[in-house]
C-alpha cells in the first residue's frame, strides 16, 4: 500500500501560456528595443556618430585705391548685393583727362603727318606705274610694228634681185626687235615692284590710322604713355572682385583718400564650408571623398531640412580643437578640417554655424536615433 500523508496538499504544475506572455508585452517590447539597439551599435563602431560642426566660410574684400585721390562718386550702399566687376567706387580723374588729352592731340598731329606723307609716297608710287604703262603700250606698239616690217622684208629678200640692198635695213630691224623684246619684258617686273610698294603703303596708312605700327622711336613712346594713363585712369574706378554684399562703406564723396586706405567692405558669396572630423571618423570621410558621395547641410536651429553638398577635401596634417562635449576642463580632440562645397541652393550666410551630417537625418534608423546618436536632438 502506498504511504498516505493527510496533511500533505498535492497542487498542479503552473503552465506558461501565451496568454500570460501577452500579460507582460510593454516590458517585452522595450527588452527587444534595447537588444536591437545594443546590436546596432556593435555592428557599426561608427554609429554613434551622426553629425560634426561647420562653419560658413567668411571672405571679406577690402575695396582700396591703388593711388591716392578724391572721392567722385559711391556707387552702391551698404547692404547692396554686388557682381563681380561692378564699380563701387569712383575717384575724380580730371587731372588723368586733362594729361591725356594733351597727348591724344600730340598722337594725332603726328598721325595725320605721317599719313599725308605716305599718302605722297602713294601719289608717287601710282604715277610712276602710269608713265611705264605709257612706255611700255608705246614700245609693244612700235615692236609689233617693226616686227611686221621684218616679216615684210624677209619675204621680199627670198624672191626680189635686190637683198643686198636690203640686207642692212633687215639687220637693223632684227636689232630692234630684239632689244624692244628685251626692254618690254622689265616692264612687268617693274609693276609688280611698285604694287608691292603700293600695298605695303597702304596697309601701313592703315595701321597708323588705327595708331598701330608706327616705327617712330617718339610715337612709341606717347603710345606708351598714352596706355599708362588710360589704365591709370580704369584703377580710378574701383570694382568689386566677388560676388556679395557691401558689409559697410566708410568714405563720402569729397573726402580725399590714400593709397591702400579701405574706402569700403564686400563680404563676398560663400563658396566653402569648413568643419573638424575627429580623427576616428577620418577614414570615412575619405572613403566619401574617394566614391563621391555628399555630406548633408543643417542649421543649427532647424534639421529637418537639409541641403546636400561635396567633399572637396580633407587638410594635409592633424589638428586639435576643443571637446565640447567633454566636462574636463581644457580637453582637446584631434582631427583634422574638411572642406565642403558650398551648394547653390543653400540659403545659409557667411560666418552661419552649421550641423554636417554623414547620413542624410531623414534616413537614419528609429533605434539610431534613440540610442545610436546621441547628438542628433541637439
Amino acid at each position: 500500500m502506498s504511504e498516505f500523508h493527510p496533511t500533505k496538499v498535492t497542487r498542479p504544475r503552473p503552465r506558461l501560456t501565451l496568454r500570460k506572455v501577452l500579460n507582460f508585452w510593454p516590458l517585452l517590447i522595450w527588452a527587444g528595443v534595447a537588444v536591437g539597439a545594443v546590436m546596432l551599435n556593435n555592428s557599426d563602431p561608427s554609429a554613434s556618430f551622426s553629425h560634426i560642426g561647420g562653419v560658413v566660410d567668411v571672405t571679406t574684400e577690402s575695396i582700396v585705391p591703388l593711388e591716392d585721390g578724391t572721392i567722385k562718386e559711391v556707387k552702391i550702399r551698404t547692404g547692396e548685393v554686388v557682381k563681380i566687376g561692378q564699380p563701387i567706387v569712383e575717384l575724380d580723374s580730371r587731372e588723368i583727362d586733362d594729361k591725356i588729352g594733351i597727348l591724344k592731340k600730340k598722337i594725332d598731329a603726328h598721325k595725320a603727318n605721317r599719313i599725308q606723307d605716305l599718302q605722297i609716297d602713294l601719289n608717287r608710287l601710282s604715277s610712276e606705274t602710269r608713265d611705264i604703262q605709257r612706255r611700255l603700250s608705246g614700245e609693244e606698239a612700235e615692236l609689233k610694228s617693226v616686227k611686221e616690217e621684218l616679216e615684210d622684208l624677209l619675204k621680199i629678200s627670198k624672191t626680189s634681185p635686190i637683198y643686198p640692198q636690203i640686207a642692212p635695213i633687215i639687220g637693223k630691224d632684227q636689232r630692234l626687235v630684239a632689244s624692244l623684246t628685251a626692254t618690254t619684258a622689265l616692264y612687268p617686273k617693274q609693276l609688280k615692284e611698285i604694287d608691292d610698294s603700293k600695298a605695303f603703303i597702304t596697309k601701313t596708312i592703315t595701321e597708323t590710322e588705327k595708331g598701330e605700327g608706327s616705327a617712330n622711336p617718339e610715337d612709341q613712346i606717347d603710345q606708351l604713355e598714352l596706355r599708362t594713363l588710360e589704365a591709370r585712369k580704369e584703377r580710378l574706378t574701383l570694382k568689386s572682385q566677388h560676388e556679395g554684399v557691401v558689409e559697410r562703406t566708410g568714405k563720402e564723396v569729397g573726402e580725399y583718400v590714400k593709397t591702400g586706405e579701405t574706402i569700403a567692405r564686400v563680404v563676398a558669396k560663400a563658396r566653402t564650408i569648413t568643419g573638424f572630423v575627429p580623427q576616428d571618423q577620418i577614414p570615412r570621410l575619405e572613403d566619401m571623398l574617394q566614391t563621391g558621395r555628399p555630406v548633408y547641410l543643417c542649421s543649427n536651429f532647424n534639421h529637418t531640412t537639409s541641403y546636400a553638398a561635396k567633399i572637396v577635401g580633407l587638410a594635409p596634417k592633424m589638428t586639435s580643437a576643443p571637446d565640447s562635449t567633454s566636462a574636463v576642463p581644457g580637453r582637446k580632440i584631434h582631427g583634422q578640417e574638411v572642406t565642403i562645397e558650398f551648394p547653390s541652393d543653400c540659403p545659409f550666410k557667411p560666418g552661419q554655424a552649421v550641423a554636417i551630417y554623414i547620413i542624410k537625418p531623414g534616413e537614419i534608423s528609429f533605434l539610431r536615433r534613440i540610442f545610436g546618436d546621441p547628438d542628433i536632438h541637439q
